[in-house]
């Protein structure tokens, strides 16, 4: 690989990490069976909640979540994968996600919280769909 395309790639990388480093929680959501439709909808819900809903590479992730200190996500990284970066709080972006999926619509199954990242912890998918649930500081 050349030298122009690792750098290209460092670049997305470092991108990966400062939005980690400066989001107050990050979700890892899989979208394997929604179309372009679907995830534009969603995007403008993340974006009215003041959060960011971005795709990037698994193998691009991976060398972030590795460089970052966060190893235990690498495992849920299979099949089309997305990053919600919650910018205000800790709870919109995982609120926005979950009330996407129960809208009532059994389309909306299509998107799957997998894990993510709360305050510098990792949690599992369970506890990420919780965090809306929780009562606030």
């Amino acid at each position: 690989m050349s030298e122009k395309a690792i750098a290209a790639k460092q670049v997305v990388v470092d991108e990966i990490k400062e939005k980690i480093e400066n989001s107050k929680s990050v979700t890892l959501v899989g979208f394997d069976r929604m179309d372009v439709q679907e995830i534009t909808e969603l995007r403008t819900k993340f974006r009215e909640g003041n959060s960011e809903y971005k795709v990037y590479k698994n193998t691009m992730m991976r060398f972030a979540f590795e460089e970052l200190g966060y190893s235990d996500l690498i495992d849920e990284l299979k099949g089309s994968n997305a990053l919600i970066f919650s910018n205000e709080d800790s709870v919109t972006g995982p609120k926005v996600a979950v009330d996407y999926t129960k809208e009532g619509d059994e389309e909306k199954e299509k998107l799957l919280i997998k894990a993510g990242l709360v305050e510098g912890m990792v949690q599992s998918g369970d506890q990420m769909v919780a965090i809306p649930s929780l009562p606030n500081k």
